[in-house]
């Protein structure tokens, strides 16, 4: 490795799911990009008194709506579409690829993306593939793939390292049956497990003999479609929006990625087609925050220099005594909502990545939703998107405004006050003037020691000092910035027409359900069971006639009548959790 590589920070990326907080994500990356950005253009025009730009980013690692995150924003970068955003109101926000996708969802600034999500147009030919009607995923993939094809620029920039990679979180449906044997010579299956977790691992200039990644061609629309099919799988919320399915996939691909999540040495062996063909849904399912896969590439091949960042819109953080308020319930209706989440944090929950994240070389940082009240005191609802478990994004577009906005203020303290090293530690202290640390850098109020931005915000025109803290300005604030204060909408005025579009999507719902029931009773085989389903004292006509007037009755006033008595639940806990959020007038 030579001194200039040697030289360099490496840097990899970890976005955790989030569903529509994947705005927040979004932001940050607004600005954390930018940042570079103003970097790169400082030091061109000005080298002698600017530090060389020395941050490579080696890996984007993504679940869920970090996927998507990822995706769109390693696409705009390539595209030169991320211009920063800094009046969300304005028409050119919408020229920004990760603002368009994640705040407009590629719609127009008078529609609303619920009138899509509970539209019933895809229940009409009698098939339920989601409870959301996620058809506007089409047309957005459509929308950013012209985009793409409309700009002929294709040059990542030289912040992101040539070769890149980028994984995304998968949840296979399907599974690998993995083959146990307990004989000496394997001929006899003793057990079979199957394993469901899994990746979609692609490489940016990947080279040919290497079946471990996928190929990552910006310039090619399959590649470029293929890429965003798969970070749309791994934000497939299981249930609520629509499960994604793969064909054709390589049997090395399987298996080589199989040695890497086990090791080389692994014993077992999978099942597996030549040409593997599965369901995907959420990859955050499984596995939320793939942290230890972002370890394996910027600490195995660099080994030097390299920091973790992670967002995460929605950090676990449990209470040291999470019970002490609470009276321990045994019914099940207490019992089911922690069986379930019992299992999702237990499948999700990574032995290996435990004993990666504390070594002691390895750099973490974090960037989560923070804000404060008028005595800054850290404020509980820190991001709109975040009540109704991250679906309340779907709800307003000021829900998401803000959450972007949001994520841009929180990368701009977290670039400006902890992503740092000591004079000493930092790789290019040498190029930092006196002046340039009079303006940039801080004192420790602990330690005393000057401390160096890893990526320097050439935003910041002044700073002070009050109570041995350092303070830059200027800053976002909700005083200078559009979108940041906290969104609260009308009952009235939006849930009244929204839970009128949930009734119509619930009834259609129900009678696709009571349809398929219905179909099973008539498709059964088994005698006690069809009789059962036959009402016995009506003979031959009468029995016909019964069951038409019966299913005319569910399905003019039965299932209205369920649809409605759903539907207004729903909407009590949607209103329920907008009030606790302090979202509802």
């Amino acid at each position: 490795m030579d001194k200039t590589s040697e030289e360099k920070i490496h840097i990899g990326l970890v976005l955790a799911g989030a569903v529509t907080a994947g705005a927040y994500t979004a932001g940050v990356l607004d600005y954390l990009f930018n940042t570079l950005f103003i970097w790169d253009e400082k030091y061109k025009e000005d080298p002698t008194t600017t530090p060389k730009p020395n941050v490579v980013i080696d890996i984007f690692t993504g679940a869920s709506a970090g996927s998507i995150a990822a995706a769109v924003a390693l696409i705009g970068l390539a595209k030169d579409s991320l211009k920063e955003v800094i009046d969300p109101y304005s028409k050119e926000a919408s020229d920004n690829l990760l603002f368009d996708t994640w705040v407009n969802f590629g719609l127009k600034s008078e529609e609303e993306i619920s009138e899509y999500l509970f539209s019933a147009a895809d229940l009409e030919e009698g098939k339920l593939d989601a409870l959301l009607n996620v058809e506007f995923m089409d047309h957005l993939i459509d929308k950013i793939v012209m985009k793409a094809r409309s700009i002929e620029v294709n040059i990542l920039p030289t912040f992101i390292n040539p070769n890149l990679d980028v994984l995304f979180t998968l949840s296979n449906l399907k599974g690998i049956p993995i083959d146990l044997y307990f004989d000496s010579d394997k001929k006899r299956v003793a057990h079979t497990m199957s394993y469901h977790k899994a990746f979609a691992y692609f490489q940016n200039n990947k080279p040919t003999s290497d079946v471990s990644k996928l190929d990552l061609d910006l310039g090619d629309e399959n590649s470029l479609r293929f890429f965003l099919k798969c970070a749309r799988a791994s934000g497939a919320f299981p249930v609520g929006l629509k499960s994604i399915s793969f064909t054709g996939i390589p049997k090395d691909y399987i298996n080589a990625n199989l040695k890497r999540i086990f090791g080389e040495g692994f014993k077992f062996v999978p099942r597996v087609e030549e040409e593997y063909s599965f369901t995907a849904v959420d990859g955050g399912m499984t596995n939320n925050e793939p942290i230890a896969e972002a370890l394996n590439v910027i600490g195995k091949e660099f080994n030097k220099n390299y920091k973790l960042i992670m967002i995460d819109p929605f950090p676990n953080f449990i209470p040291e005594n999470p019970f002490a308020t609470k009276d321990v319930k045994e019914d099940l209706f207490h019992i089911i909502p922690q069986l379930i989440s019992t299992l999702r944090h237990q499948a999700s929950f990574k032995e290996r990545d435990i004993s990666e994240m504390f070594d002691d070389n390895t750099d973490k940082n974090m960037i989560w939703p923070t804000r404060y009240d008028k005595n800054k005191k850290p404020l509980k609802n820190t991001i709109a998107c975040g009540a109704l478990s991250g679906f309340s994004g779907f709800i307003h577009k000021s829900f998401r405004v803000h959450d972007f906005m949001l994520g841009r203020k929180n990368c701009q303290s977290f670039l400006r006050y902890y992503f740092h090293l000591n004079e000493a530690q930092h790789p290019s202290a040498s190029e930092w003037t006196s002046s340039l640390k009079d303006a940039y850098a801080f004192v420790d109020r602990h330690t005393d020691e000057i401390m160096l931005p890893i990526i320097p915000d050439f935003r910041i025109e002044s700073k002070k000092i009050e109570n041995n803290r350092t303070y830059f300005d200027p800053y976002i604030n909700e005083d200078n910035t559009k979108g940041l204060v906290f969104p609260s909408i009308d009952y009235q005025k939006d849930i009244v027409p929204l839970e009128k579009l949930m009734n119509k999507r619930v009834k259609g719902i129900v009678d696709i359900a009571y349809d398929h029931l219905r179909k099973k009773d008539d498709e059964a085989t088994v005698p006690i069971v069809k009789k059962r389903n036959e009402l016995v004292f009506i003979k031959n006509f009468k029995i016909r006639l019964w069951r038409i007037l019966g299913y005319t009755f569910m399905k003019t006033v039965g299932n209205r009548f369920i649809a409605k008595t759903v539907s207004n639940k729903l909407t009590n806990i949607l209103i329920e959790e907008l009030f606790k959020y302090k979202l509802l007038k």
